[in-house]
C-alpha cells in the first residue's frame, strides 16, 4: 500500500487533548469506515468507551479513517463490527486507533489520561466477544433473575447486611444449569486481561455486550458478589467467579450496595498496593503496565494521593518499578511497600534492588504471607520511624533477630502429604534449643503451618479440628515430644482433622518451614540456612534478610515470613495458642539480647 493511501497520525497538543472516532453506519461485511477527531476531553461530544480484548497484536485488518487505510487487529475489528449501527453514526472512542501505539511518548500520555477518558464517557461498552456456544441467553436470564432476588431482599431490609440472608441450600437456584453460561461468562478471556479492570471500574454505566445478547455491568457484579457472599455453594459447584478486583472495585464505588452483603469495613477499600497485588494474576502484555493499569485509577484514593507518577514508556520496566517504589516510599513514608516482596532465589540477581516489588512475576504458589487488616509492627516504644532512600538503598528501623539454622525442602503446590508434615517435625525434634513454653513445642509447630491466618467460620470448630490434627501428626511422630496429652484429647472432642488439613493444604503451598538457632519456628517461601529473620518496623510481618558481604549492616530482602511467638495466649482462663512473633501480645523480643537501629536494605 502507497504510504500516501495510509492513515497518518498528527500530534497531540500538551494537556488534557485526546482523539476520539465517529464509526460510519454500515452492516455485515461492508468495509469499516471512520472519521478520527481530536479535542479537549472536556469539549467531545458524548462517546462511548470500548473495553474489549486486544489479542494477537497483528494488524491485517483494514478500517478506513478520513478516508485512509488504518490497519488493525482481528479482535477489534470484529468488535466494530458488533458495535456498527445500520443506519446511524456512533462516537467511540477505542485505544487502539485513538493513541498512536507507535508513538511512546503520546502513549505515556494518553495512558495518563485514561482514568479521565472513562470517567467522561457516557458510557463504557464491555465486549466478550462472540458467543461461540450460545451460553449468552441463558447467563444473562440468570443475572438478570438473581438481580430480581437481590432488589427484592432490599426492600424489605430494614437493617444492615445481617438482614440480607444466606442462600437456603434446599433453593432450587443452587442446582439450575444455567449457572454453568455463567461460568461460561467468566472464562472470557476479557476477564484475564488487566487493563480491563480500570476500564469497567470507572465506568458511569457498563454495558457487558456477548454475542448478540446485553446486560449492564452492575448487574454482574451485584450477582458477583451475591455469589460469593450469600451463595457460596454456587461457587463452588460452578466454578463461579472473576477475578477480585472487578466487584472489589464497583463496591467501592458503590459502597451503599455493599453494605447489605457484608459489615465488613475492609471490604469497602482497595488501596494501590493491594489492587497491584491482586493484579498479578491477570495477562499485561508489557511489565510497565503492571503499574500504569491501575495508577489512575486511584486517583482520588489515599493509596494515589501525592506519588505524582506519570506514565513513561521510553523507560524499561526495572526502572519504572524502582521509581514507583522509591516515590512511594518517599511520598508515604511508609515502608508498606516491603510487604509485596517476594524474591526466587534467581530474581535476587537482577538489576533490582531486593527492596523492590517484582510486579511482573505471578506467585509461585500458596497464599500471602499475612492480612491487609493486620497492624503494622512497632519497635519498642510502639513507634514506626519514617524509612529513607539514597540510589538504590533503603535504609529501615529494624531489629535483626536470629540466624536460621534449618529449612525444609519446598513443600509441594498441592496434595501436601502428612509424611512430609511429620518429616518435617522430625528433623526439627533434633535440634534441643527452645524458646517455647514445656509441653507447647509441638503445639507451636502445628500453629506455625497455618501462619496466623485463621478461618472466618466458628471458632471453636476450628480449636477442636487443630486439637484432632495436632494428636494425629503427634502419633505419627512417635510421640517423643512430651504434649499435655490430658488437654489436647478432650480439647480434641467432636474435632474433625480433615478441617483444619484442608486449610493448610492451601496456606502451605511452596512455602518452607524453618528454624532458628534459639529455636524459633516460621514459615516462608525463599530462604536457606544462614539467612536472617528480622523485624522491619512498619511492615506487617517479620522478614527474611540475607546479609551483604562486606557491607556493614546490609542485607538483601528475601521477603516476608510468619514466626510463632513463644508467649501463651490465655483467654477466659483458657489456652488459646499463640500468635505472630511481633504483635502486641507477643513482643517479648523487648526482653532479648537484640539491638534496634538502622539497617540498609540493597
Amino acid at each position: 500500500m502507497a504510504s500516501g493511501q495510509e492513515y497518518q497520525y498528527t500530534g497531540l497538543s500538551p494537556g488534557p487533548v485526546f482523539r476520539f472516532l465517529i464509526l460510519q453506519p454500515g452492516q455485515g461485511k461492508e468495509t469499516l469506515k471512520c472519521s478520527i477527531y481530536t479535542s479537549l476531553l472536556n469539549e467531545a461530544p458524548d462517546y462511548e468507551a470500548v473495553s474489549y480484548v486486544w489479542g494477537l497484536r497483528t494488524r491485517d485488518q483494514t478500517i478506513m479513517c478520513n478516508g485512509k487505510a488504518l490497519m488493525i487487529t482481528q479482535s477489534l475489528t470484529k468488535v466494530l463490527h458488533r458495535l456498527r449501527l445500520p443506519n446511524d453514526p456512533r462516537v467511540l472512542w477505542a485505544d487502539s486507533i485513538c493513541i498512536n501505539q507507535e508513538d511512546n511518548a503520546e502513549k505515556g500520555h494518553q495512558v495518563g489520561l485514561m482514568a479521565n477518558i472513562y470517567l467522561r464517557a457516557k458510557r463504557t461498552l464491555i465486549c466478550m466477544g462472540d458467543d461461540t456456544w450460545g451460553h449468552a441467553k441463558a447467563a444473562f436470564e440468570m443475572i438478570e433473575e438473581v438481580n430480581l432476588r437481590i432488589e427484592e431482599s432490599c426492600k424489605r431490609a430494614e437493617g444492615p447486611w445481617a438482614m440480607f440472608p444466606p442462600l437456603n441450600p434446599q433453593d432450587p437456584i443452587t442446582g439450575d444449569t444455567r449457572w454453568n453460561s455463567v461460568a461460561a461468562l467468566y472464562r472470557s478471556p476479557w476477564f484475564g486481561r488487566g487493563w480491563v479492570v480500570q476500564e469497567a471500574w470507572l465506568a458511569r454505566e457498563g454495558l457487558v455486550i456477548w454475542g448478540q445478547h446485553e446486560t449492564r455491568w452492575a448487574k454482574l457484579m451485584r450477582v458477583d458478589v451475591w455469589v460469593v457472599w450469600c451463595a457460596p455453594s454456587c461457587s463452588r459447584t460452578f466454578n463461579l467467579g472473576s477475578p477480585a478486583l472487578h466487584w472489589q472495585g464497583y463496591f467501592a464505588r458503590h459502597q451503599n450496595e455493599m453494605s447489605f452483603f457484608s459489615d465488613f469495613e475492609g471490604s469497602k477499600d482497595l488501596n494501590l498496593l493491594s489492587t497491584l497485588e491482586g493484579a498479578r494474576l491477570l495477562g499485561l502484555t508489557d511489565p510497565r503496565d503492571r503499574i500504569y493499569a491501575f495508577l489512575e485509577m486511584l486517583e482520588s484514593d489515599n493509596g494515589r494521593k501525592g506519588l505524582q507518577l506519570f506514565p513513561n514508556y521510553e523507560q524499561n520496566f526495572f526502572k519504572v518499578y524502582e521509581e514507583f517504589a522509591r516515590t512511594y516510599i518517599r511520598t508515604k513514608r511508609s515502608v508498606e511497600l516491603l510487604d509485596y516482596v517476594q524474591h526466587v532465589e534467581h530474581t535476587l540477581d537482577a538489576e533490582l534492588p531486593s527492596w523492590v516489588p517484582r510486579w511482573d512475576l505471578q506467585p509461585e504458589a500458596g497464599s500471602r504471607m499475612y492480612l491487609p487488616i493486620w497492624p503494622a509492627l512497632t519497635d519498642r516504644s510502639s513507634s514506626i520511624p519514617d524509612p529513607s532512600t539514597t540510589d538504590s538503598t533503603l535504609s529501615v528501623r529494624a531489629v535483626v533477630l536470629d540466624s536460621v539454622v534449618y529449612v525444609s525442602k519446598a513443600l509441594p503446590a498441592r496434595d501436601i502429604p502428612r509424611e512430609d508434615i511429620v518429616d518435617i517435625w522430625k528433623a526439627i525434634a533434633h535440634f534441643e534449643a527452645s524458646p517455647y513454653p514445656v509441653l507447647c513445642r509441638f503445639h507451636a509447630y502445628i500453629e506455625t503451618l497455618y501462619g496466623g491466618i485463621q478461618p472466618a467460620h466458628d471458632l471453636e470448630v476450628w480449636r477442636r479440628a487443630q486439637a484432632a490434627y495436632l494428636l494425629d501428626i503427634h502419633r505419627n511422630c512417635g510421640e517423643t515430644e512430651p504434649i499435655d496429652s490430658q488437654y489436647w484429647v478432650e480439647t480434641a472432642k467432636g474435632g474433625e482433622i480433615q478441617v483444619y488439613n484442608s486449610l493448610l493444604q492451601i496456606l502451605l503451598r511452596g512455602k518452607r518451614i524453618f528454624l532458628t538457632r534459639c529455636g524459633l519456628l516460621g514459615t516462608t517461601y525463599t530462604i536457606r540456612k544462614g539467612d536472617w529473620c528480622g523485624i522491619i518496623f512498619g511492615c506487617k510481618t517479620l522478614s527474611i534478610l540475607r546479609k551483604v558481604e562486606g557491607i556493614e549492616k546490609s542485607y538483601k530482602l528475601l521477603g516476608p515470613a510468619h514466626v510463632t511467638g513463644t508467649t501463651p495466649q490465655i483467654y477466659k482462663d483458657r489456652f488459646r495458642g499463640f500468635t505472630m512473633l511481633g504483635w502486641k501480645e507477643s513482643k517479648e523480643w523487648t526482653e532479648w539480647d537484640v539491638r534496634e537501629g538502622a539497617i540498609n536494605l540493597h
